[in-house]
């Protein structure tokens, strides 16, 4: 099911009381409730439901998750993820009754399902949503948006960053830990020794098409695994509860006065 995010939920519950598996888009659901109703919907039905969430198939991502471990007591993460689209966004994804987010709900949605996959979910989440058209100020779609974590352990924080008009492409997570630390992006992993020596590694080879053929033939091959189901929900569900945690801890918002200039003054 690939539709704009306002139709999302009351497609699965039609699908669902067909008895219909479904494969679908991010988000799993754009709210926390619509979620949990989502999950008590699909168990109802011994349905699956199952989110595209490539990344967890991308070699480099798993290299992070078998890994991560010998970064000893991970204390900081970054996650950066910016593309470069030179004008505004535009169609549905312009649309505040249809896209119901910006980058955090759109492009974020992946990444904070990479963190669920990795870590705890946080104790606190602040986010601020920026904007680069006035446009998007107006509808209340962030063009970018910081987050900051933390995390029931002390010692352990992590920022986020998306955005959609950055000068290139780029996407980037590093992990630091007391006896290690990560880098991944969507072409190479690494592990690194305090000191900055490379100790292992994998370099991607596959094709993006490749990913997604995994992705789907696994989930085909657990539409009746209960367990397998279970699972994807609980990740889901955390994802979804991350990412509504983030719009609610904005500040700004559509109604939000327009900026004034942010330069400082000539000495």
């Amino acid at each position: 099911m690939t539709v704009p995010h306002q139709t999302h939920f009351s497609g699965c519950r039609a699908l669902l009381q067909h008895g219909v598996h479904i494969l679908k888009e991010k988000p799993f659901a754009v709210t926390e409730q619509d979620a949990r109703d989502l999950v008590k919907m699909a168990d109802a039905a011994d349905r699956s439901v199952y989110t595209l969430v490539q990344r967890n198939f991308n070699p480099a991502f798993d290299f992070a998750s078998r890994n991560l471990h010998r970064t000893g007591e991970p204390y900081w993460f970054a996650y950066d993820y910016h593309i470069n689209l030179a004008k505004m966004t535009s169609g549905w994804r312009a649309d505040s009754d249809k896209a119901l987010g910006g980058v955090m709900l759109d492009m974020g949605y992946h990444l904070v399902d990479i963190l669920a996959g990795l870590f705890a979910s946080p104790v606190s989440v602040r986010a601020a949503f920026l904007h680069c058209y006035e446009e998007m100020r107006r509808q209340g779609l962030e063009d970018l948006v910081s987050v900051y974590f933390s995390y029931p352990y002390q010692g352990f924080a992590g920022t986020l960053c998306v955005s959609r008009h950055n000068h290139e492409k780029v996407e980037r997570l590093t992990v630091l830990g007391t006896d290690g630390s990560l880098e991944i992006s969507p072409t190479e992993a690494s592990l690194y020794s305090p000191g900055g020596t490379r100790v292992a590694g994998v370099t991607v080879t596959i094709s993006k098409e490749a990913m997604v053929d995994r992705m789907i033939a696994r989930y085909l091959r657990h539409l009746d695994d209960r367990e397998y189901r279970a699972k994807h929900f609980a990740r889901q569900l955390s994802t979804v509860q991350v990412i509504q945690r983030a719009y609610e801890s904005n500040e700004g918002g559509p109604d939000a006065h327009p900026r004034p200039s942010v330069l400082a003054n000539a000495c």
